[in-house]
């Protein structure tokens, strides 16, 4: 595991606390590579590993030495941290196929996993319905990975649940719930998919959303933890904030666009920003990229009110100049909104070794 010395901004973890991990933008920020980081902190112990994940998002986590793991179902805090409970909370929707199939490949012992009774199971026929041409998934350029429907057949009490399920019931923990874990001290770390900026309740724009409320309070809920036992709010952006590529059928025509964002915002190519293009985990479309907005980042720290942001792809900026400009920005935003300056980590590179503060970070970049 790759460790480095506690700093007091980076100790995110307490016992009879929950700490919460989220996206401030449309996903695709670095929160695996920032979740690994973070285990790997000395004195970031975390005894249960929590999360409402499901398919249609995944986390990519590298290390200098090419060690590399993609999460979907599972939190990667607890991938790095071997002895922690990994508990699939009753906000996730689970794949069975892909459970099975993500448990033999990172290698996890069956005795570490506890998945909450009521979360949601994804069917064939969620999945048909959701690449279904005239569906309003296709036409939202959805994942398509059957979430949504999953989800829509648990609100209506038509859904399949883990606790039904020949190979998920195995993994069910009857009784098992977040509040004894806290009430007996331990500590608890709990990883959101997806971002704020697609929020069912809070994003930007309804129907272009993803089918969840994306917002620490949702994540508190699904974990079945009560507010006052939050610790802390581990909030995750990027310089050049992504959505998903819109969706075209066999003959390049589009059939789906994923939507609009803030009006301060304009979309770039990649090749404007001199970038490789990036592919998304699940769907593996072009991703699609926009300027860094004011706007976006004032409704996160209000909604949010991060303890600590990680700020990743500071090597999409080309200079010192462009990078402090929008360090000053994001103060700015700060003060207005929560009257103080939210400590930062940031990234300049792939690899969990790229996470750096900002002195090293502007050492790596060459600016300093």
């Amino acid at each position: 595991m790759h460790t480095v010395e506690l700093d007091s901004a980076e100790q995110i973890t307490a016992g009879g606390r929950a700490s919460v991990l989220i996206d401030m933008q449309y996903g695709s920020t670095g929160k695996g590579l920032f979740a690994a980081y973070l285990a790997g902190v000395s004195g970031n112990r975390c005894d249960v590993a929590a999360t409402n994940a499901g398919p249609n998002s995944g986390h990519t986590t590298c290390y200098a030495d090419g060690r590399k793991f993609v999460t979907y179902h599972f939190p990667t805090f607890g991938i790095v941290q071997s002895e922690s409970l990994i508990f699939l909370n009753a906000g996730s929707i689970i794949d069975p196929d892909m459970f099975e199939a993500e448990m033999e490949e990172l290698k996890i012992r069956p005795g570490r996993i506890a998945i909450h009774p009521r979360a949601a199971v994804v069917e064939a026929r969620d999945k048909v319905y959701e690449k279904h041409s005239d569906s309003g998934t296709t036409k939202l350029a959805s994942t398509q990975k059957g979430v949504g429907s999953a989800l829509a057949r648990k609100v209506i009490r038509e859904a399949t649940l883990a606790d039904d399920h020949p190979l998920l019931k195995k993994f069910v923990r009857s009784g098992y719930n977040l509040a004894d874990e806290l009430r007996h001290g331990k500590r608890v770390f709990i990883e959101v998919p997806q971002g704020l900026g697609l929020s069912l309740n809070d994003g930007l724009s309804y129907p272009h959303c993803t089918s969840r409320s994306i917002n620490v309070a949702q994540a508190l809920s699904d974990a079945g933890v009560h507010p006052s036992l939050l610790y802390k709010v581990v909030a995750t952006q990027r310089t050049y904030p992504i959505r998903v590529g819109n969706l075209v059928n066999e003959n390049g025509v589009e059939i789906g666009n994923s939507g609009p964002v803030y009006p301060d915002q304009q979309e770039l190519t990649w090749e404007q920003l001199h970038q490789k293009p990036e592919y998304t985990t699940v769907t593996k479309r072009k991703r699609r990229v926009f300027t860094w907005s004011e706007q976006q980042y004032a409704d996160g720290v209000k909604l949010l009110r991060p303890d600590l942001v990680f700020c990743n792809f500071l090597n999409y900026i080309s200079d010192c100049a462009g990078a402090t400009t929008w360090l000053r920005r994001m103060e700015s935003v700060e003060r207005d909104v929560l009257e103080y300056n939210v400590p930062k980590l940031f990234g300049v590179g792939p690899n969990v070794e790229d996470v750096l503060p900002l002195p090293g970070a502007y050492k790596r970049m060459g600016w300093m």
